[in-house]
């Protein structure tokens, strides 16, 4: 849960991530959001650390998805800003309403390191 005043709740999955906290007991936790169903219709955010070839693989992602989902609406890594740097804490505050201001259904965030 986002700990800003008036930022969105957002879910964050890393596929070899461990839970950093215990699962709740069954029945207890809030229901989920519904994701977006049809990527055709969704507007996908990047978000990157600007190292490595993030912006390379963003490319090759968009050209994929694009092919698949002629529909799928893409915003650019820069509308965000460098997650990991000098700026970082300004710039990961201000994610949740960025986020929220472009309409993002889904973020694909890069940390390469």
């Amino acid at each position: 849960m986002s700990t800003l005043k008036n930022s969105p709740d957002v879910e964050v999955v890393w596929p070899l991530g461990r839970r950093s906290r215990p699962a709740a007991p069954a029945g207890s936790a809030p229901p989920r959001k519904a994701g977006p169903i049809d990527l055709n219709s969704a507007t996908v955010a990047f978000v990157w650390t600007y190292a490595r070839k993030g912006d390379d693989m963003y490319r090759i992602m968009q050209g994929m998805l694009k092919g698949e989902y002629p529909d799928i609406r893409f915003v650019d890594h820069d509308a965000f800003g460098n997650i990991h740097g000098a700026t970082e804490t300004e710039v990961v505050a201000a994610l949740p309403r960025l986020l929220q201001e472009a309409k993002a259904d889904v973020a694909v965030v890069g940390i390469a390191g």
